[in-house]
């Protein structure tokens, strides 16, 4: 029996043109603003992408590495091309050192979080005013109100901003007469370090630094 004009469907037409409606219609994100690269930005991106390959590279059922506490990056974050970048650059830095050195551990400290204290060791005998390949560290400046701890560096006298230490240099231990020395990039501005001996290394010797006056204090020289 056909269909009354009444038992028919609606025209598609009317549907097409709701859907068109629906379309054109502004949604919740249109007028979202995007994120864009600051300074704050630049330090979450370094401290969670040191902890994700750290955690990979590094920590294991007996080593659990420190970690920046830093809140992690959004998904619109993680979109901005320099996060894939600082993601990059850190794994190269970090597969190029270990060619180089290894990261054992030495003790636990902070029992109720058993960190684990790593030193950086030799894989091979390295020559005397040698820059070690990869082994870099990065100088990030932390925001305002960051909880300051051990492995911030600080300005004794200066009116700068703190910055934390991060990358595969971070894990050197400072000794009062080091093989090495840091390698600065232009001024306190400057982000990146490098590691150069100041005398022949033996392998299986742990490489060490002067944290200078900055971290301990100006009495802290060879004491």
């Amino acid at each position: 029996m056909p269909k009354t004009r009444s038992q028919k469907e609606s025209p598609k037409i009317q549907l097409r043109s709701r859907q068109v409606k629906t379309k054109n219609a502004p949604t919740a994100n249109a007028n979202k603003k995007k994120p864009t690269f600051t300074k704050e930005l630049a330090f979450k991106f370094l401290a969670h992408c040191d902890a994700l390959v750290t955690a990979e590279y590094l920590d294991s059922k007996t080593i659990k590495s420190h970690k920046v506490p830093v809140e992690k990056p959004s998904a619109e974050e993680k979109k901005i091309p320099e996060f894939k970048k600082v993601e990059e650059d850190l794994r190269e830095a970090y597969l190029k050192s270990m060619e180089e050195v290894e990261f054992l551990e030495k003790e636990k400290y902070q029992k109720e979080k058993q960190y684990s204290e790593l030193g950086v060791y030799s894989k091979k005998t390295i020559r005397k005013q040698q820059i070690i390949p990869g082994l870099i560290g990065i100088a990030a400046q932390c925001p305002e109100n960051f909880k300051i701890d051990f492995s911030v560096l600080g300005n004794k006298g200066r009116r700068k901003p703190e910055r934390v230490m991060l990358g595969p240099a971070s894990f050197i231990n400072h000794a009062c007469r080091p093989n090495a020395e840091w390698i600065v990039h232009g001024e306190w501005s400057s982000t990146t370090l490098e590691v150069k001996t100041t005398r022949a290394i033996k392998k299986g010797e742990e490489i060490t630094l002067s944290y200078g006056d900055q971290f301990f204090g100006t009495n802290n020289k060879l004491g």
